[in-house]
């Protein structure tokens, strides 16, 4: 059970049925609060592996009791990104990559409209966006949530809520999933939208699109897990062994994946990534 784009998981599962071949996967691809429900009281509560960004989702389904120990990790130095961990404490869930949240621009419409990129979410509540703007819905988007608890965290509950209100004010749309904001930034309905960092590069290929972490940065493990359920428990454990593994890792560095794996990153790495970022003296993580 995922909320991942085919083009993400894909290169996954041919990998692992060519590694494992007495096992063959079904993916079953859901928004973050439908896979939630899904595997807590839907169609699928036998799924066996839950595979996210959002770690608000985990920390429900393990406080649930939904999460199997998983033993497995990705090698890595790194134990957090910021104060936030890469692991599950209690080794209910495990992260494999490195999500980052912000925002992706069109340049073109930006400059139509006599602005500039934004520099942080906060900026957007201007009035010069108005009817340039596009989210989904937080209540449907685990990527928007967080978002939104961004800006609650970093500015406080008064300040946060009266930003988000002029966001909306200045909203062209709320989309029904994180995918259709980068698709309208991309086809120039709207010049700025709310996107987590995977999915605003693979918008990336034409040259007025950007893709920006604004001065609000949050970077949080991406996760896998075993449910408690799963029908398939070896298969499971398999196919989560083989994303924590190197090979699972080398698979996020190829072009579809637009991800930072976490082997990569080694305590004190410097560098213009994504890393160095949360390693900033003015970072501030989401619990923080």
């Amino acid at each position: 059970m995922t909320p991942f784009p085919s083009s993400f998981y894909e290169p996954f599962r041919r990998a692992f049925e060519q590694r494992e071949p007495g096992y063959r996967l079904r993916i079953v691809n859901r928004k973050t609060s439908a896979a939630i429900a899904a595997v807590t009281d839907g169609l699928f509560m036998t799924a066996d592996v839950f595979w996210a960004s959002a770690p608000d989702a985990f920390e429900l389904l393990r406080t649930s009791g939904r999460l199997a120990p998983l033993e497995h990790k990705v090698k890595t130095e790194l134990r957090a990104i910021g104060h936030f961990p890469l692991d599950d404490p209690t080794g209910r869930f495990r992260g494999f990559a490195v999500s980052g949240y912000g925002m992706v621009s069109n340049e073109a419409e930006l400059l139509r409209n006599g602005l500039s990129p934004p520099r942080s979410i906060a900026a957007l509540a201007d009035p010069r966006f108005q009817g340039l703007i596009a989210m989904s819905s937080p209540s449907r988007s685990g990527t928007t949530h967080i978002m939104v608890e961004t800006v609650l965290q970093r500015y406080g509950w008064q300040e946060g809520w009266a930003i988000w209100l002029r966001i909306a004010g200045n909203l062209a749309t709320i989309t029904a999933r994180s995918y259709s904001v980068n698709a309208g930034v991309a086809e120039g309905r709207f010049a700025v939208g709310l996107s987590i960092d995977f999915l605003g590069r693979g918008q990336i290929g034409q040259e007025a699109l950007k893709f920006a972490y604004p001065d609000e940065n949050v970077f949080l493990p991406a996760s896998i897990a075993v449910l408690a359920r799963a029908q398939e428990p070896q298969g499971a454990l398999r196919f989560a062994a083989f994303v924590l593994s190197d090979e699972g890792q080398a698979l996020l560095t190829r072009q579809h994946a637009h991800r930072q794996p976490l082997a990569r990153a080694q305590a004190g790495e410097q560098g213009d990534d994504l890393f160095a970022l949360a390693g900033k003296p003015d970072y501030r993580g989401i619990f923080d």
